[in-house]
């Protein structure tokens, strides 16, 4: 797999399509896709694979692209996408709006759903997904029901992943995230780059650390702490693909000096700063 020169961009030409008009795009890829270029969107993405074989690089994690396989791309994540000449894969681009009308279809919390983005599939599964998948792409020419049809088929699919995520963990009884730990990672998102420590979002949710420890590792399957260094570490990650420098991706994550940033990034990566650079930059 191809790693030189791989630069963020935003997908700029389906980001400016989407729109009130326009809030779910359909877009196939048929055979193949060398994307030699690290993505970054505010959309949500579904990905249907139908055939073929190849990689799909989410968050830096390398996923095997097989047959009968559904992707998720959440809001915000990072994504590379390699494909084989025989591939045909299915994709929907949804806005970020419509995302949050049928993200409560989904039964874990996101956290697992970045955790374990993908899912393979048996023939039924696939075949019950690639009917919502071609009745959206039917719906969408549709102007007037739109939004009524096309939600409803996204609340369908979002209980089929619900069924197949359970599978995924250990309790398999039927829950939701707590609503604190929904606050919890807005939160982070928020202030991630000038607190580090869990204390700080235990105080503005007003429960003890302890607590939301607790409510991590029952919903998450980690601790809360794990929880604020991924995100610090994405946007580290980023930056320095991005072609920042490692003293100024510390300082823009507020680190108090560079050697211990690379002291963090070292023990929660196993490489240091230059090293994961260097695999991604020529």
């Amino acid at each position: 797999m191809n790693r030189t020169r791989c630069l963020e961009r935003n997908f700029e030409e389906y980001q400016n399509k989407l729109d009130s008009n326009n809030e779910v795009l359909y877009y196939p890829l048929i055979g193949k896709s060398d994307t030699t270029e690290i993505c970054r969107h505010d959309f949500f993405l579904l990905l249907l694979v139908e055939s073929g074989t190849g990689i799909h690089t989410i968050d830096f994690i390398d996923h095997l692209i097989r047959p009968w396989q559904l992707h998720l791309v959440l809001p915000a994540q990072l994504h590379l996408l390699e494909i084989s000449k025989d591939a045909v894969v299915y994709q929907f681009l949804i806005a970020t709006e419509i995302f949050k009308i049928f993200a409560g279809s989904f039964r874990f919390g996101m956290a697992v759903y970045r955790k374990s983005p993908v899912f393979d599939l048996n023939e039924e599964e696939f075949l019950s997904l690639s009917n919502e998948f071609l009745g959206i792409r039917r719906d969408i020419e549709n102007k007037e029901m739109f939004r009524k049809l096309v939600v409803a088929r996204l609340f369908v699919i979002g209980y089929y992943v619900s069924q197949m995520a359970a599978q995924l963990v250990e309790d398999k009884t039927v829950y939701k995230g707590h609503p604190l730990l929904f606050e919890f990672l807005a939160l982070i998102d928020k202030y991630y780059t000038s607190h580090r420590m869990v204390a700080f979002y235990a105080e503005k949710l007003k429960v003890t650390p302890n607590y939301l420890n607790v409510l991590c590792k029952k919903d998450f399957y980690c601790k809360a702490t794990e929880l604020v260094d991924d995100r610090v570490l994405l946007e580290a990650q980023r930056l320095l693909i991005a072609g920042v420098s490692i003293k100024e991706t510390a300082f823009e994550l507020n680190f108090s000096d560079v050697s211990y940033f690379s002291r963090y990034f070292k023990l929660r990566t196993a490489q240091t700063p230059k090293s994961f650079r260097d695999m991604y930059l020529l």
